[in-house]
């Protein structure tokens, strides 16, 4: 048996296999483990529920969220005319609901966000250990942004 680490968190099924094999089998594949923040108090927050923040937010061109920490997070963003403070404060609320009110969130204004190495862009990046064990959570409690595409 060959045993290594991808990078990649999934999610097992209390299905049976087809084929009658007992050993078991892999449910959901969830994204990346640098992908995946970890809160103080142990759970995972998957990349996407921040992504999802950002549909229908016209006036943001690029963002990154980098969690540098348990207690900060970069928000690098390339926006346009029409953004607002009232934006950067939703999107920052956002953040704190998932991660914590005691989160730091430093909002970056940059020219432009560099792809990664292999060309992909990589909208979440979290340098806190979140390759440890633990279940991953993309809680249904957080909301979906509101935008619609006029901001």
């Amino acid at each position: 048996f060959i045993r290594y680490r991808i990078g990649d968190i999934g999610r097992l099924s209390d299905e049976v296999c087809p084929c009658g094999n007992s050993l078991p089998i892999l449910g959901d594949l969830m994204g990346r483990t640098t992908a995946t923040f970890r809160t103080k108090d142990g759970r995972l927050i998957h990349g996407g529920y921040f992504t999802q923040q950002f549909y229908g937010i016209q006036t943001v061109n690029q963002f990154q969220l980098i969690q540098e920490n348990y207690n900060r997070c970069t928000l690098k963003l390339v926006v346009n005319e029409g953004f607002t403070k009232d934006i950067l404060n939703w999107l920052v609320g956002k953040i704190k609901e998932a991660l914590g009110p005691e989160v730091e969130v430093v909002a970056d204004f940059v020219e432009e966000i560099p792809r990664s190495s292999s060309g992909k862009m990589a909208f979440t990046i979290s340098r806190v250990g979140a390759q440890e064990n633990g279940a991953c959570l993309f809680d249904s409690t957080l909301e979906r942004s509101p935008f619609n595409g006029t901001h």
